[in-house]
């Protein structure tokens, strides 16, 4: 009888673990997803700034472009985010993007 007191007790908490766990997944996917959006918002951002610096000179380097399209550990958004920016080409900075045409 002991031992089937102990069994329920270890089932109870590892369905709590278990859902615990779940929330905790979900909290960190949301939170993720977030960040991403608001990193292709900088970059688009940085484009459209960019794109009309080049309208007034078109030899300007755009260096914003050059943090505002890194995530925080330095890598690019996608394969030539940097170098969309920098011809000033918002609309090719979006998530799944296959690079600026």
């Amino acid at each position: 009888m002991h031992g089937q007191g102990s069994l329920e007790y270890l089932i109870v908490i590892g369905t709590a673990i278990a859902i615990v766990s779940v929330i905790i997944l979900l909290a960190v996917n949301y939170f993720s997803a977030q960040n991403s959006q608001y990193s292709y918002s900088l970059c688009r951002e940085a484009a459209s700034t960019c794109k009309l610096s080049l309208s007034a000179n078109p030899s300007d380097q755009c260096v914003t472009c050059n943090n505002a399209c890194n995530y925080s550990n330095g890598t690019e958004l996608f394969s030539g985010a940097v170098n969309c920016c920098k011809v000033g080409n918002p609309e090719s900075i979006y998530g799944g993007s296959p690079g600026c045409a």
